[in-house]
C-alpha cells in the first residue's frame, strides 16, 4: 500500500522542478548578455592587422563596464549555486522517498521474512488504533498520518515532543469517552443476536448455544477431531483451526476447553461474546475493537 504522503513527496519535487527550469533559463539569459558584452568588446579590436586608431574612453566608462561584468559574473555564480542546491535536494528526495510504482519482491531470506512479519504486526496495531479513531468520529488527514509515520521511522518530527504528546493524549481521551457508549450498544446488539435462543452456558461473558446435540459429553483425555472457527459478526475470519488429534484436557486453550466440555463426539456448539470479555482468555488480533461481537464455532467429529 502506497501512502498518499509519498505522492506528496513527488508533488514537492514537481514544485521544485519549475524553479530548477527557471534557474536554467535565467542562467542562459545571463550568459547571452555576457556574450553580447564580450562581442561588443571584441568588435572594438583592430581587424586584419591594420593599425587601429586608439581612443582613450573616459575612465568612468571603463569602470562602468568592469562593474557590469563583475555583476554579471556574480549573478551567474549565484544561479549556478542555486541550481546545484536544487539538484542536490531533488536527488535527496528521490533517494529518501520510495516510489509508489516500485514493486518490492516477496520476502525470501530469514531476515526479509522477519522484517515483513514485523511490518505486518505494526500495520495490524495501527489498524486497531485507526478503527477506534474512526468509530469515535475523529477526522484525520491521511496524508499527514502517513508523513508522521515516515518521519517517525526517520527519527525526525515537524512538531515538538511536547505538542506531539499533548495531541496524542487528547485523541486518546476522546476515544476513551466514546468506549462506554459503544460497549453498551454492543451488548444491545448481542441481545438481539441471541434473542429467542436458550443458552446452555453463560459464563465469563460468553453465551454458549447448542448447534448439534449429542447424548454424551467428552471424557477426560479423550482424543477427537476438532474444528474451530472464530470470526466477527460480519464474518471476518479471525481463526480457522482443524486438528484430527486433540486430547480433551485442561491443557487446551481456555475457550476450546470450555466449548468441548459442553458437547461430545459428533456434537457442536457456538458462542457469542464481546471481544473485551474474551480477550484475556482468547488471543485476538490488534485490529479487533473491544466492542466487536465475536462468534466462536466448535464442531467435534
Amino acid at each position: 500500500m502506497s501512502l498518499s504522503a509519498l505522492a506528496r513527496g513527488y508533488l514537492f519535487i514537481g514544485i521544485m522542478l519549475p524553479g530548477f527550469a527557471q534557474a536554467q533559463s535565467d542562467d542562459q539569459a545571463l550568459l547571452e548578455v555576457f556574450g553580447q558584452s564580450s562581442r561588443q568588446l571584441s568588435s572594438q579590436q583592430p581587424l586584419n592587422n591594420q593599425p587601429a586608431r586608439v581612443t582613450n574612453p573616459p575612465a568612468a566608462n571603463n569602470k562602468a563596464v568592469a562593474g557590469e561584468l563583475a555583476a554579471l559574473k556574480k549573478q551567474i555564480a549565484t544561479q549556478q549555486q542555486v541550481i546545484k542546491q536544487q539538484q542536490a535536494m531533488i536527488a535527496s528526495l528521490k533517494r529518501s522517498t520510495p516510489s509508489a510504482k516500485r514493486k518490492v519482491a516477496d520476502p525470501q531470506s530469514d531476515i526479509q521474512r522477519d522484517s515483513y512479519s514485523l511490518g505486518q504486526s505494526i500495520a495490524a496495531n495501527a489498524q486497531g488504533q485507526l478503527k477506534l479513531i474512526d468509530d469515535a468520529g475523529i477526522t484525520l488527514d491521511r496524508d499527514q498520518l502517513g508523513q508522521g509515520i515516515l518521519s517517525g521511522l526517520q527519527m525526525t518530527s515537524a512538531l515538538s515532543s511536547h505538542e506531539t504528546a499533548t495531541r496524542f493524549q487528547a485523541l486518546e481521551k476522546r476515544v476513551s469517552q466514546m468506549l462506554p457508549e459503544k460497549i453498551t450498544a454492543a451488548y444491545q446488539q448481542l441481545d438481539k443476536q441471541t434473542v429467542g435462543q436458550q443458552p446452555i452456558s453463560n459464563t465469563h461473558g460468553i453465551r454458549w448455544f447448542t448447534r448439534y446435540s449429542v447424548n454424551n459429553r467428552l471424557q477426560p483425555e479423550q482424543k477427537v477431531a476438532v474444528q474451530v472457527i472464530v470470526k466477527t459478526r460480519d464474518d471476518k475470519i479471525i481463526n480457522d483451526f482443524s486438528d484430527d488429534n486433540v486430547t480433551f484436557n485442561a491443557q487446551l486453550p481456555a475457550l476450546m476447553y470450555e466449548a468441548m466440555s459442553l458437547t461430545g463426539k459428533g456434537g457442536g456448539v457456538e458462542g457469542w461474546a464481546l471481544a473485551k470479555d474474551i480477550a484475556d482468555r482468547e488471543p485476538l488480533p490488534a485490529w479487533i475493537a473491544p466492542y466487536e461481537l465475536i462468534h466462536y464455532i466448535l464442531s467435534i467429529k
